[in-house]
This record gives C-alpha cells, structure tokens and sequence, in this order.
C-alpha cells in the first residue's frame, strides 16, 4: 500500500475512534491521555490531535463527506475537551458529573452551544493574531463574529472594545463610545481575570480620553491581577518619565522658591 493511502487509512481510522469516544462523554479518552492530566502534557496531547483534524489539514485528503462531517463534530469535542479539562472551574465541575456517571453525550441544545463556542474560539484566535498584527479593521471583524457567537464571553468583549478604540479608521469619540460598552460587558461578564487584560484596556480607553488619573488606577488594578503584565508596566513607565518631564504649576513653583530662601536662611 503507498504511503499516501496508508496515511489516509490512519485517518480515517482515528476519526471513526474518535467519533465514538466522542459519544461516550469521557474527555480524557478522548484526548488520549490518563486520567488527571493537565497543563502542557494536556495541551500537547490536545494540539497533535486538532492538527489531524483541522478541517484545512482535511481538505487535502480524500475523505467523504460523511467522514468529512464526522471530522469536523471531532474537531469541535476535542476543543471542548480541552476548554473544559484545561480550565480549573470547569475542570471541576465536569469531574463532578463525571463521578456521578453524568459524562453523557451532549443533548442538541448543548451541542449547538459547543459548536459556537468552538467558532467563536477560532474567530477569537484569529482576531487576536490580526491584532498582534496590525491588521486592526480585519481584527475588528473577526473578534464582532466571536462574540455574536458567545455573548457572555467578557474576554472576548475586552478584545473587541480594544481592536474598536485602536481602529483609526472611524472617528474617534463614537469608537469610544463603543469599546466603552464593550468594556463594561467584559467587566460584567467576565470571571476572574488573571491576565489583567480587561483592565489594561479600561486603561487605554482612558488613555486615550487623556484622563491620566483614571488611567493610572486602572493600570494599578491590572498589575493587582497580573504583576508581570508587560503593556501594563511599560505604560505606567511612561506616565512615570511623563510626571518627571511635566512643568512645575504655579503652587509648586511657590513652595520650590520659599523652600529655597528657607534653605539659604539657615
């Protein structure tokens, strides 16, 4: 047999497998690791496994369209697998059910749900490269169609209220109209928020209205979550070197001089 037809068969047979663990619920088999797995092994084990899977890695094979179908309700369990085991909160609660014999197959309702939140992941991911980018107004779009997907997803708000405020393109005050909703939906929605993400786009949201005490509060509050966030250190940098740099006000000018007879005085 080639090699092309063998890699073929492989697949064939991992998607068929893995359609019916898929079925029966239980996430590590599914992901092909031991029970209590986590962090990089986790991930490991998760991306070898989408990346035989993606449906752009299947467009070269020669697969059916029911394969094809199947490959793809794969592709979408094994992210949820992974979102789930790879969360600590939901890692929990799926290991709860899971010992009450309550790791089911998914109801249609819940699979729909799964399946956008799994699109939403994809737009998300992409929307975030486009930003690392500059590719602002593409960002833009693709971080709208992840959050239509999953509303509720204040992660995802913040993102697109930053990708919003950083679209020049559009007219300065009704884009910060906008990311301000956006920013209060992330602040409402969001669970805890380890990365500070969210409040060092509320920083920039004042940054760019100039109200630089706001600002600096919010960065404070960034760096509370996560002190090692880099944007948030660089720009609380920069508001140090713009402190040094500002003229002194009348009052301090006052105080300097009356300090400086009292000094010569002695």
């Amino acid at each position: 047999m080639a090699d092309g037809q063998q890699n073929d068969s492989d697949l064939v047979q991992l998607i068929q497998d893995k359609a019916r663990q898929l079925g029966e619920g239980d996430y590590f088999l599914l992901l092909g690791v031991p029970e209590g797995t986590e962090g990089q092994p986790l991930r490991d084990a998760y991306f070898q496994l989408a990346r035989r899977v993606h449906p752009d890695a299947l467009a070269k094979a020669r697969l059916g369209e029911d394969l094809q179908r199947k490959a793809l309700e794969v592709f979408k369990g094994l992210a949820e697998a992974y979102a789930v085991l790879s969360d600590r909160r939901r890692r929990i609660e799926y290991l709860a059910r899971r010992s009450q014999g309550q790791a089911r197959p998914m109801s249609s309702q819940e699979k729909v749900q799964r399946d956008a939140q799994a699109e939403a992941r994809i737009w998300f991911n992409k929307g975030t490269t486009l930003l690392q980018r500059r590719a602002i107004a593409e960002a833009e779009a693709s971080l709208r169609r992840a959050v239509e997907l999953t509303p509720n997803n204040g992660r995802y708000a913040a993102y697109l209220a930053w990708a919003v405020m950083s679209n020049d393109q559009r007219p300065l005050e009704p884009r910060l109209d906008e990311a301000r909703r956006w920013l209060l939906m992330a602040l409402e929605k969001a669970e805890t928020d380890t990365t500070g993400d969210i409040w060092y786009f509320q920083s920039m949201w004042h940054k760019f209205r100039g109200e630089e005490k706001e600002q600096r509060n919010c960065l404070n509050l960034c760096l509370e979550q996560n002190p090692r966030h880099v944007d948030a250190l660089r720009e609380q940098r920069l508001l140090s070197l713009r402190s040094r740099r500002r003229p002194a006000s009348p009052l301090e000018q006052s105080l300097r001089g009356l300090w400086e007879k009292l000094r010569k005085g002695r």
